[in-house]
């Protein structure tokens, strides 16, 4: 546990798939591929693969239903950028991020709002920001004027809840859409598709942070911080998206790389919601309560993927983008489970505020259908730990509503509900893969049930 919030040690496990080992009072193991802390994880340098690291904070606290709890995912965040550098204060290990930082450099964030449902939260972006601003810049934190909150339209952002700001005064925020700004007259070859760069990112910003969100996408299969930077460039059509964007999301991110001198410091995916179903324009799915944090633009994707996966994303076959990224010519980072080093830092507000971890109430819980696969009807069970307002809903695999099937409020208790396979007209349902949705004012909770005839 921390031990403070701007210092302290924090336990935490080094994880890789199929390897874990523990590390207490901030004094690491050495895992089987030596760690390269505050490293440049780009790979393939002179033909030696260097792992890279990614931390994962997980708090049961940083959300309370639906709403993300601000002053948790600021915890979050100071302790995933120590973990991250190495460093053991926030303020040294932000230092260590941004080279070369000095007073009146702008740091943007670039985040991700295509969807008002399940955007870059605002409540994970205004920490970050405060967190930042720990670090000091000659004799004083840098002004939070000198940080600019950006994407592509200002009417996303404010859809998103953001509030635009193009004074002098506070965090800017402002689309490229925004009067004055706009793109670039320069532009740049993405595997053949001609491509101009946002004004924010090109000549306004001298440092990113790329702040994705974690949901599945119809086309490009998932989508986290590579595919983020489709709302960098003004040329997204039908072209970018041919093969599951397979390799246009890769070019797009080497041109980053190579020709805007790597700007991306560092990849963050906000996973306190996601969606692993419907994306990229529907509704949360799952409740996560994650941070991710390196600087491998691959292995946050693919640390994502994970995540996705152990909600039965039914879209990841597609996301093949990623893999793409990681060889030749791209070499963008590491894909290999075996390249990634997980650091995990678990509860961190437990000991930072003092809280015992009895007072973190019990959660509903969406239960195994039976039978699975079933024809023609399945019992669906759940429990509630606290009389609530509830909706159990089917969805297909696309995210379309196929069926509600209750919507009241209950009491505290365990629940069966029969499904007939009916949609809501009452005709019967294709076979098929679908999903059972269990939401309320602190419920969010997702199956996939099969249908077979």
């Amino acid at each position: 546990m921390s031990t403070g919030h701007n210092g302290g040690d924090t336990n935490r496990t080094i994880t890789r798939r199929g390897f874990v080992k523990t590390s207490l009072a901030g004094v690491l193991s050495v895992p089987l591929i030596p760690r390269l802390v505050g490293s440049n994880p780009r790979v393939r340098l002179h033909g030696v693969d260097e792992p890279s690291d990614v931390v994962i904070v997980h708090d049961s606290l940083a959300s309370q239903g639906s709403a993300i709890q601000p002053d948790v995912a600021r915890i979050m965040i100071d302790e995933g950028i120590k973990a991250l550098t190495g460093e053991s204060t926030v303020g040294d290990a932000w230092l260590s991020i941004f080279p070369g930082l000095e007073s009146n450099h702008v740091i943007g964030i670039k985040v991700n709002t295509i969807s008002s449902f399940l955007p870059t939260h605002r409540e994970v972006v205004y920490p970050l920001i405060d967190s930042m601003r720990q670090m000091i810049v000659g004799e004083s934190p840098l002004a939070e004027n000198n940080f600019i909150i950006w994407d592509r339209t200002n009417s996303e952002l404010m859809s998103a809840g953001y509030t635009i700001n193009t004074g002098t005064e506070g965090v800017r925020c402002f689309g490229t859409n925004q009067s004055g700004v706009g793109y670039t007259p320069t532009t740049y070859n993405v595997h053949g598709v001609t491509q101009q760069f946002s004004r924010i990112f090109d000549e306004m910003t001298d440092h990113n942070i790329n702040l994705g969100v974690t949901k599945n996408h119809g086309t490009a299969g998932a989508t986290f911080c590579m595919k983020n930077h489709y709302g960098t460039v003004n040329n997204m059509g039908y072209t970018m998206h041919l093969n599951y964007c397979n390799p246009y999301i890769p070019a797009l991110n080497q041109v980053i790389r190579d020709d805007f001198d790597n700007k991306d410091r560092l990849m963050i995916v906000d996973a306190i919601f996601g969606a692993h179903y419907g994306g990229p324009g529907g509704p949360p799915t799952f409740i996560r309560n994650e941070v991710i944090m390196t600087k491998d633009p691959v292995a946050a994707d693919t640390v994502g993927t994970w995540i996705l996966e152990d909600y039965g994303c039914p879209t990841l076959g597609q996301a093949q983008y990623i893999a793409t990224a990681a060889e030749p010519p791209y070499s963008l980072g590491n894909h290999d489970p075996e390249l990634i080093n997980v650091i995990r830092v678990d509860e961190p507000s437990t000991g930072v505020r003092g809280l015992e971890e009895s007072i973190v109430p019990a959660r509903a819980k969406l239960h195994p259908n039976y039978p699975n696969p079933f024809n023609p009807s399945t019992t669906i069970p759940f429990s509630l730990h606290r009389p609530s307002r509830i909706r159990l809903e089917i969805y297909s695999s696309d995210g379309r509503l196929v069926k509600v099937l209750l919507a009241k409020e209950l009491g505290a208790g365990d629940y069966d509900v029969v499904w007939d396979g009916k949609n809501q007209a009452g005709s019967l349902a294709a076979s098929g893969v679908y999903f059972c949705r269990l939401s309320g004012l602190d419920i969010l909770e997702t199956r996939s049930i099969t249908l077979m005839k």
